[in-house]
């Protein structure tokens, strides 16, 4: 929601209502999608109940928050990290699935795209990487790239009798889980909610979030397919 907004030029209200979606049917599935996995899929297959609960929930905290509660339910690690990494793999989508939304906004809209042409002023770089292209999903990107080739380096003989490797995993614990995932994503979740207005979710009335519901539903039946496969 956040990426695709300035790509679409979304109001406030629109945002608001989206982010209610997220927040309302995505924790419904965070408590229920754990147990249903077990029960369904994850007597059989861990991967495939982690696999499920990483592509049936909405949010990235949700889904470690699935998961984690998955993992001290049935003491089960694998489906754990199998959620977390199948909900980053979906975030990674986002680099194609925001410019294609966008054009698709332009294409069908044509009011619409008079208003993001507008909102997208400036060089067309800049279009790109402001809009079509968030810039915190090219960081996302950046950062899992160094993470990745720091792992590789530091994973070759050269460095095997040095306590390099350990130094290494010690700082991408500390920047991802004390500074990112406590300080940064904590901080912007807050922001997410203080940008939010119950009156605005009640001013849409109750048709934006049944076809929220639906959409999770859809959502839902597609990850179990491709779990259950």
């Amino acid at each position: 929601v956040s990426a695709l907004a300035p790509a679409v030029a979304a109001t406030q209200a629109e945002v608001t209502v989206a982010v209610a979606n997220v927040v309302i049917w995505g924790s419904l599935g965070m408590i229920a999608l754990p147990h249903l996995a077990h029960e369904l899929l994850g007597r059989r297959s861990s991967e495939a109940a982690g696999t499920w609960i990483g592509l049936g929930v909405h949010d990235t905290a949700q889904v470690f928050a699935a998961g984690l509660s998955y993992k001290q339910s049935f003491d089960d690690d694998v489906a754990f990290r199998v959620a977390a990494v199948t909900k980053l793999a979906r975030n990674a989508t986002l680099f194609a699935a925001i410019p294609f939304l966008a054009a698709q906004v332009k294409r069908t809209h044509p009011a619409g795209a008079a208003i993001v042409k507008a909102s997208s002023s400036g060089s067309s770089s800049a279009k790109l990487f402001g809009t079509a292209i968030p810039p915190f999903l090219l960081a996302f990107l950046f950062a899992s790239a160094v993470r990745s080739a720091g792992d590789a380096v530091f994973a070759t003989r050269w460095w095997a009798e040095t306590d390099a490797p350990a130094r290494w995993n010690a700082l991408a614990k500390f920047v991802g889980d004390e500074v990112g995932a406590r300080h940064c994503l904590g901080t912007a979740t807050a922001a997410v909610g203080l940008g939010t207005s119950a009156s605005v979710a009640r001013a849409a009335g109750a048709a934006p979030f049944l076809v929220g519901g639906a959409g999770a539903a859809v959502v839902g039946g597609v990850g179990f397919a491709c779990a259950a496969l």
